[in-house]
């Protein structure tokens, strides 16, 4: 019982510290890339869960991305942060379209099992749209979801080889 009220405890605290104030992502440069008429502002990369409770948040903006980990043997959260490269800001707003990520249909949830659950957060003057392992993406937004964890998982291992 008492694993179980550290773990809870734990994922507040992780989801508190995902609450950061967002309007810092947005972008005053007047260049800011248009996707379908609307701008994206923040990609955001939320994948946790499994038997260590890990947790990793991954925020892209135009400027910067800021990674952050932790589970249950390092509860206290390891934050990295570096500049967007252009390259790949493009990419993601190359492959993002909008219509065809609100159509997705959410995944189930594989924490029941131990499993991890990914969840992905665009910001833009839009609002924002979100989902939970998504199913039948077609091929352009495979790419989009595969640029993003191709990232996510580069932080990670610079996390782990620490």
């Amino acid at each position: 019982m008492l694993i179980i009220r550290y773990l809870f405890a734990l994922t507040i605290f992780l989801q508190a510290q995902n609450c950061e104030d967002k309007s810092n992502t947005q972008s005053s440069d007047n260049t800011e890339q248009m996707v379908n008429d609307s701008a994206v502002t923040s990609i955001t990369v939320q994948h946790h869960g499994g038997m260590m409770a890990h947790q990793e948040v991954m925020v892209i903006d135009s400027k910067k991305i800021v990674y952050t980990f932790s589970n249950i043997s390092n509860p206290k959260p390891q934050t990295q942060e570096e500049a967007t490269p252009k390259e790949l800001w493009n990419l993601l707003l190359a492959n993002f379209d909008e219509q065809k990520f609100s159509n997705l249909k959410d995944g189930s949830s594989h924490m029941v099992y131990d499993g991890t659950d990914e969840i992905y957060v665009i910001t833009g003057s839009f609002g924002e749209l979100k989902i939970r392992n998504p199913l039948d993406a077609n091929q352009e937004m495979k790419t989009f979801f595969e640029t993003l964890n191709a990232k996510r998982h580069q932080f990670y291992m610079n996390v782990q080889n620490k």
